[in-house]
């Protein structure tokens, strides 16, 4: 993204700085903050605006210390709506729950307008500048120029093979054969599916099919890299239905550009309790007239100034790693291991989303001898008299925190053939399908009762089109903790229908390569006898469901 944003400045005339490390560092030293030269001149620092808190956060920060003649903007450009377009019923403090309603406001309302993007700049769009007038970087920084950041510099043991990463999944049929990030590779997908492939026409019956580099735009790598702007997207669609169709498919895309602001827009109204443990809906949170309490001008205080990010206290430690579920209070008489910004005191949480008061969230996670998945120390399957449901409500669930069950979801060995397949291509290409997002998803929070957020953070690390917003309140979703109907997939019979013949099971489960269409959704039903002539011994025992449904399988 970084190199194809050099070579098109450099095509109007213009060079890229880069600098690799903490902004709160590398910024005051180009801008020589706190120098002499500092009075001489005015500047502006231009950034995106995020909705999430640790960007928020980070951003206060660096305002902090850039000085008196330098500006801080933030510039609202995620969404397909400008924020101050929105109607009043529709603004991001009144969101409700749901997309739906927030969808039929939008139509009630005539839909605002879309802002069209701005054109392209050239070479008379910018004045001559000297290169002399910034800093120097900090002892042991590097940047220039010419400057780009290697694997290795970044952090990659293996930079071969994070090199191969993308490789062989969603877009492997494709001309690039891998997501190639830039502006340059985005416009040209763009037209390329929805124009030479003709695509969008029938997007509405492709959009939950498994493989291919068709069946959806696969879009959203560069939309939240910031290479693709929505609004282009949006006024792309537009001309297609005037010169080609317009159909249930070309409003189903404008669809998902509007689902995709409405989450953004989510993440403003409720800031920091989109990452609570049991949803920003949680009955220990504030409200007042309706409203949340919510500010987001909260401390930018920290003990590292080189902390571009929220401090370590806003974090929660899940198994040896850090995760931003900031808001989650570990209590003295939990078996979740944290540490939060938190008054002992009163056990309250001071947060951007108000004040939580944990008194009464002790249940946080459940700690038996057996694992309930099947296995126990003795290898023995636990008895559905084992396993008693009960009726469960979101402010007292009990989720699972094994480390060992949540890496078998990781690596893709449950023993459930179409969830095996599709965390096994995440993990290889950093890409899924929004089908298989939504039936992993749902197999870890709804079957094996697993704190949505591990999910959530996990998709985080991997996904390529990883965005905050969009991330967590689908995770929000599917654990039903946003109101609306129960997100909640039967895995075999999404298997039966996306993938009838077993074809993307067969692709990333080699163990199963054998094994008859029939036969391959369900592999467990199979006896030893057939197991051993079907050479799939080595796929893994399944991990038995907690949901009633599944106790006779």
């Amino acid at each position: 993204c970084i190199n194809d944003l050099r070579q098109n400045l450099a095509e109007i005339g213009q060079e890229l700085y880069v600098a690799y490390g903490s902004p709160l560092k590398v910024l005051p030293a180009l801008l020589k903050i706190g120098q002499p030269e500092e009075k001489d001149h005015r500047t502006i620092v231009l950034t995106s605006a995020q909705p999430c808190i640790n960007e928020i956060r980070g951003n206060a920060k660096l305002a902090k210390v850039l000085g008196e003649n330098t500006t801080l903007e933030d510039i609202w450009q995620l969404t397909l709506h400008h924020p101050d377009d929105l109607p009043s019923c529709c603004q991001p403090e009144d969101m409700p729950t749901t997309f739906t309603k927030w969808r039929k406001r939008m139509e009630s309302q005539k839909n605002p307008n879309v802002r069209q993007p701005y054109p392209s700049p050239n070479k008379d769009s910018f004045s001559k500048y000297d290169k002399n007038c910034l800093g120097n970087l900090p002892v042991g920084m590097n940047g220039g120029f010419d400057y780009l950041p290697c694997l290795t510099e970044l952090g990659f043991v293996n930079p071969d093979t994070q090199l191969a990463y993308g490789y062989g999944g969603a877009m492997e049929d494709s001309e690039d054969k891998r997501f190639i990030g830039g502006e340059t590779a985005a416009l040209k997908r763009l037209h390329d599916w929805m124009w030479n492939q003709d695509r969008l026409g029938s997007y509405y019956d492709t959009k939950n099919n498994l493989s291919g580099q068709g069946y959806s735009s696969k879009l959203s790598p560069w939309i939240s890299m910031g290479c693709l702007s929505p609004r282009t997207v949006y006024f792309e669609i537009k001309r297609y239905e005037e010169s080609r169709v317009r159909n249930r498919s070309t409003s189903w895309m404008v669809n998902q550009l509007q689902m995709r602001d409405y989450f953004e827009f989510i993440a403003v109204k409720y800031g920091v309790l989109m990452f609570c443990q049991c949803g920003p809906q949680c009955e220990f949170q504030k409200w007042k007239d309706g409203k949340l309490i919510h500010d987001h001008n909260m401390s930018t205080d920290s003990s590292e100034e080189d902390t571009y990010f929220a401090d370590e206290d806003d974090y929660c430690k899940i198994s040896g790693s850090e995760s931003y579920t900031s808001g989650l209070q570990s209590s003295s008489n939990s078996s979740f291991t944290g540490s939060m910004s938190s008054n002992s005191s009163t056990g309250s949480l001071q947060g951007v989303g108000g004040t939580f008061d944990f008194d009464n969230m002790s249940k946080l996670l459940k700690n038996d001898e057996d694992d309930e998945l099947g296995h126990n120390n003795s290898n023995e399957t636990i008895t559905e008299n084992q396993i008693k449901p009960k009726k469960e409500d979101k402010n007292e669930r009990v989720w699972r925190c094994e480390e060992k069950f949540f890496q078998r979801w990781k690596e893709g060995n449950t023993g459930w053939p179409l969830i095996d397949a599709s965390m096994r291509e995440l993990k290889v290409t950093g890409y899924l399908s929004n089908r298989a997002r939504q039936n992993v998803a749902s197999f870890l929070v709804n079957e094996l009762k697993f704190d949505w957020r591990w999910g959530a953070d996990y998709f985080e690390s991997m996904l390529l089109d990883h965005d905050t917003a969009n991330n967590y309140c689908n995770w929000l979703q599917v654990a039903t903790l946003m109101g609306g109907r129960i997100n909640r997939f039967n895995i075999i019979k999404q298997s039966l229908e996306y993938d009838p013949d077993g074809e993307y099971i067969r692709k990333w489960c080699p163990e199963l390569r054998n094994v008859p269409s029939q036969d391959i959704h369900t592999p467990w039903v199979l006896s030893k006898l057939d197991m051993k002539r079907y050479e799939m011994e080595a796929y893994p025992r399944k991990m038995n469901s907690l949901w009633r449904g599944y106790r006779q399988l």
